[in-house]
């Protein structure tokens, strides 16, 4: 959704594409929307998954860097993946010629600094 969402021009095309994919889930997938996702609702009382809570769905092909399949996963647990990036950069850094300082975020709101000052 966020590819799509970060390039729509104003708040009513994005409450849409919100609208439509609360519908294509409930009627199309046969499953609930808030059900489906509510692990991502943020303190409501009511379980109704927002259009902000969306925002904290994530998805990565690195997560488990044992593993040799490479399919994209939700990213449930975002301090793990903290760790697997920085210990990609370390590793990168420790053998490239030119290190690079990396910061990963969610939002230009809320960031996770990944990697140390040198």
């Amino acid at each position: 959704m966020r590819v799509f969402y970060d390039r729509l021009v104003d708040d009513n095309d994005r409450a849409w594409l919100f609208s439509c994919l609360r519908d294509v889930t409930n009627s199309l997938m046969a499953d609930d929307f808030d059900r489906l996702f509510a692990h991502l609702a943020c303190n409501h009382d009511d379980g109704h998954v927002t259009e902000s809570d969306l925002r904290s769905l994530m998805f990565c092909d690195f997560g488990d860097p044992t593993s040799v399949w490479k399919y994209y996963e939700e990213v449930r647990d975002v301090e793990q993946l903290r760790h697997v990036v920085e210990s990609c950069l370390d590793e990168f850094n420790s053998v490239s010629k030119k290190p690079m300082d990396l910061v990963m975020f969610r939002s230009a709101t809320v960031s996770i600094e990944l990697a140390t000052t040198q």
